[in-house]
């Protein structure tokens, strides 16, 4: 009997045992909030017209979902749109966003949601409904972002129309023309996620037009690069409105590369009436009439016969002359503001950049359009020196040639190696739940022998056997205290959790950007907020989201499923249902700078300190110091120097368009003063030695082949794992898959949870990058749980960019 009720006992403060942290409460039941009657005579009509930018949905990025509304109601009115789906934890999210009708006008309106991986239907509808706002809306709490009324007409869609593989990455076109574009898109058929030239496909979002983006940035989460070429009637900037504006400006910020194709004549992106004017590169175009195209030919295109065949592309130039757009600075321009991509052999730049965040814009002013131009246009000579990729990418006639001089067959065999696996096991929480029922078992064992056969032989022999419920009663709160004990003990400092972060900075910059993937204990029964907002409290800052991974399932369902709903237009604070459970969250953010990162050491006459690029010796050398002021040692720390693209007009197939050195340190300590004349110059140590850029990615591939995961135990695992890290920071500059290897066999890398954290694009710019990890911290990112700081423990995959002087490449000798 005593075994039996110290188990009733043990149940009773079983979640304390279990679980990271205590609560208290129970838990309620499902919300039934925003549940009632269509509205009488369906006066409100919903249809969703668009599901996806460009209709495409990746699994894993977020997703827009563009609702159409027709109110025949006599006067306008505040209404609630709400999307459905579930998260891996069997929870109901609703994506929520109010909005104001007009009477007998379609309207529309975007939402936003994050698409889970574990969506095993891809034929799946998803319930998109439409209530009469209630009273109180706003805010976060009662299962509802926004408030809710009445049901006034709901619409189901699938979710999946056009599905993009998760291993496979994306471009958005606005205009009609992918000005050169296309063979990024190569692939080995129709339906295969497998790219013969490159570790992974392109989807080219193209014939976009500017009513067609997003009004928020989460709504191009599944594409790095947008490339606009519409002009005139196509689509203007001025087309675009405030939020579709402000939207793209954050995208940017955080990582995004905006490209702009100038066209030849009325170009207005430098007009006062471009919103995004505050973001372009301070230039002043200049028309060149009846310009010499033929000059800037190696620019475009290189005619080399392609993997040893006989098929080239000799197009050349098909014409003489064209108009072309001159980008000098603009007058005021501070330093370093434009960077000169390409330019002319004479100098004048054709295609400029200016960062802005840890994005940038890059405005083209050869107007690629063109007709007498656009059939030189070669992606793997043009656009991979303007994108920052590598490979011999070309259409799809060129390929099939190559195979039948080649004699490939069917097509490539590849040995797929997933480099963000593992992340799952980085951030679970095992080792916290297994003290947790670590203790339970112990104190239970000690409550049952004590509680039981020895209290019970006490009690007799001093004749007090009459008292022993009241002994029970004792025994039962001693050991539950002690439970509770223990389960404070194993908590960690703050909210327990672990995370994963990638936190990137730019030199200069006022806004840094991270993401972040952690598992968070929610504490208590009922709901909690997770947040994670500017400390400025921008609008556009962060999205937090229910997170699973590709690699399986986190859990299982809760029983008890639950309503929690997203505010579609600020997605930076989510209120979860909490079970005194961990949950799995992916955050998004970006702001002022956090950290304390690398700053160039003042000189002797106290000057701000800088960077200085030299060429001697035969290799490039960088001057000045640095310094950190992170919060602990910075280690597997790698440091890449950026120099000069190599020549124009020599052969480009698979080639590493850049020239830099990479170097390695084992640690670098805050306060540490780091030379680095000494560290890329020919006095290094040993320990220190660099090597050349190329060498250095085509080593980080095969340490990836064979290794199960991103995060084991072990310093040398460590070093697998950062290795992995490093080469999905360059993904878009690894050696490309082999078309001329033994049985056509080599490895695909690939990509699942890392688009959008590709610094590849610095490949064509002079630069310094530092990257390291810092392992034992809370994450950077300001996120709280309830209010209080996450805290918790984890890795933290710091990257941090130091823009050089313009350099840009020469035009190699005739």
């Amino acid at each position: 009997m005593w075994g039996v009720v110290g188990l009733v006992a043990l149940m009773a403060v079983w979640p304390a045992l279990a679980a990271p942290a205590a609560g208290g409460g129970a838990a309620p039941e499902p919300s039934q909030a925003g549940r009632g009657a269509s509205e009488p005579g369906g006066q409100l009509q919903l249809t969703v017209a668009t599901v996806g930018l460009g209709g495409q949905v990746r699994r894993g990025s977020w997703a827009g979902v563009r609702v159409e509304f027709l109110d025949r109601a006599a006067v306008g009115r505040d209404i609630v749109l709400v999307l459905t789906l579930r998260d891996i934890d069997g929870d109901r999210l609703s994506v929520e966003r109010s909005v104001l009708t007009s009477p007998n006008q379609r309207l529309s309106a975007w939402l936003y949601a994050p698409v889970p991986f574990a969506v095993a239907d891809s034929t799946a509808l998803v319930d998109v409904s439409a209530y009469e706002a209630g009273q109180g809306a706003g805010g976060l709490g009662g299962g509802s972002a926004v408030g809710r009324g009445r049901l006034l007409g709901q619409a189901s869609v699938r979710l999946f129309q056009r599905e993009m593989p998760m291993s496979v990455g994306a471009i958005a076109v606005v205009g009609r023309n992918a000005v050169g574009l296309e063979p990024y898109a190569l692939r080995e058929n129709s339906v295969s996620p497998i790219a013969p030239l490159a570790h992974e496909p392109v989807d080219l979002l193209s014939g976009l037009r500017p009513g067609d983006l997003p009004d928020r940035w989460m709504g191009y989460g599944a594409v790095t690069e947008i490339v606009w070429t519409a002009s005139r009637t196509e689509g203007e900037p001025a087309d675009m409105s405030v939020a579709q504006a402000e939207a793209l400006r954050a995208w940017v910020e955080q990582g995004g590369h905006m490209v702009v194709v100038l066209p030849a004549v009325g170009q207005l992106w430098t007009s006062r009436s471009n919103l995004l004017l505050d973001i372009m590169p301070r230039v002043e175009p200049q028309r060149l009439d009846r310009y010499d195209v033929r000059q800037i030919g190696a620019i475009l295109r290189h005619d080399a016969p392609l993997f040893g065949t006989t098929v080239s592309r000799s197009v050349g130039v098909p014409t003489q002359s064209a108009a072309v757009q001159a980008l000098p600075d603009a007058p005021g321009v501070l330093p370093g503001q434009n960077t000169v991509i390409l330019a002319d052999p004479s100098g004048v730049p054709l295609v400029v950049r200016r960062q802005v965040g840890v994005g940038a814009v890059t405005l083209v002013g050869i107007d690629l359009a063109n007709p007498a131009i656009l059939p030189a246009v070669q992606a793997r000579t043009f656009w991979n020196r303007v994108l920052g990729r590598r490979g011999a990418y070309m259409p799809e006639q060129e390929w099939a040639q190559v195979k039948s001089q080649l004699q490939l067959g069917t097509g490539p065999r590849r040995e797929q190696v997933n480099l963000d696996e593992g992340v799952l096991e980085a951030i679970n929480q095992r080792g916290q739940a297994g003290a947790g029922i670590l203790i339970s078992l112990v104190v239970f064992g000690v409550y049952w022998f004590l509680a039981g056969p020895v209290m019970q032989r006490a009690l007799r022999a001093r004749g007090l056997g009459q008292h022993s419920w009241v002994a029970f009663v004792g025994s039962v709160a001693v050991f539950a205290a002690l439970a509770w004990g223990g389960a404070v003990a194993v908590r960690s400092a703050g909210v327990p959790a672990q995370h994963l972060t990638v936190y990137d900075s730019v030199h200069g910059q006022a806004v840094d950007r991270a993401r972040v993937w952690a598992s968070v204990l929610l504490p208590g029964y009922g709901e909690t907020v997770v947040s994670a907002r500017d400390t400025e409290q921008r609008p556009q800052a962060g999205a937090v989201s229910p997170w699973d991974s590709p690699d399986g399932s986190a859990g299982s369902a809760f029983l008890d499923s639950q309503r929690y709903s997203l505010d579609s237009r600020r997605p930076d604070a989510v209120a979860f249902p909490s079970r005194n459970t961990v949950k799995s969250v992916r955050v998004d953010w970006s702001g002022a700078p956090v950290w304390r990162g690398p700053i160039p050491v003042a000189g002797p006459d106290g000057q701000p300190g800088q960077l200085r690029a030299v060429r001697g010796t035969g290799r490039l050398e960088v001057r000045g110091g640095l310094r950190h002021e992170l919060p602990s040692a910075l280690r597997d720390v790698t440091v890449i120097v950026i120099g000069q693209q190599s020549a124009l007009g020599r052969p480009s197939t698979g080639q590493l368009l850049a020239q830099g050195v990479a170097m390695s340190m084992a640690s670098w300590e805050p306060g540490q003063v780091l030379d680095m004349g000494q560290l890329s110059g020919s006095a290094a140590g040993e320990s220190r030695r660099g090597r050349d850029l190329s060498s250095f990615l085509e080593n980080l591939l095969p340490r990836a082949r064979g290794f199960g995961g991103i995060f084991v135990p072990g310093a040398a695992q460590r070093q697998l794992a950062s290795d992995r890290m490093r080469a999905l920071s360059f993904f878009g500059l690894l050696p490309p898959p082999d078309v001329q290897s033994p049985n056509n066999a080599s490895t695909q890398a690939r990509r699942r949870l890392f688009h959008g954290l590709d610094l590849s694009r610095w490949s064509t710019q002079p630069c310094v990058i530092v990257m390291g990890t810092v392992s034992g911290e809370p994450s950077p990112v300001p996120v709280t749980v309830g209010g209080t700081p996450m805290g918790g423990q984890g890795l933290t995959f710091y990257r941090w960019v130091y823009p050089l002087a313009n350099d840009p490449p020469q035009y190699a000798a005739p």
